[in-house]
């Protein structure tokens, strides 16, 4: 249905975001409902449903550039939001890479106090 409704609509992809997702579907469903019920008034010459549909034709065609730049802002919205991920697990390794570090020289300045506390405790024995 996605697929189909994306490209009824213009788009070759629908939108992640759940809400956009439902306005987008609603909005191109609303539209080729509105195309298939305009063919069978035509079929049938009930003009004055054919007018309306038109109508209603036109209200979801208008809606469309809305959804389409909500879209867009939500697709840029996402991609920041990359981005961000991106440059925090950067930090996170950064930060874990330098606690390692720091635990590793922690390690040495312990060992090195307890090699001087011996070296004191032998000089203080003789």
């Amino acid at each position: 249905v996605v697929p189909t409704a994306g490209l009824a609509c213009g788009h070759q992809q629908a939108p992640k975001d759940p809400t956009a997702l439902s306005d987008f579907l609603r909005a191109c469903t609303k539209l080729r409902a509105v195309l298939s019920d305009a063919g069978l008034a035509h079929l049938f010459g009930d003009e004055e449903a054919l007018r309306e549909l038109l109508r209603q034709h036109r209200s979801a065609e208008e809606e469309l550039p809305g959804l389409r730049a909500k879209l867009a802002e939500l697709e840029e919205q996402l991609e920041a939001s990359r981005r961000q991920a991106e440059d925090l697990s950067g930090q996170l390794s950064q930060a874990l890479e330098g606690g390692t570090s720091l635990e590793a020289q922690r390690q040495q300045l312990e060992a090195e106090l307890a090699e001087l506390r011996r070296a004191h405790e032998e000089k203080v024995a003789e």
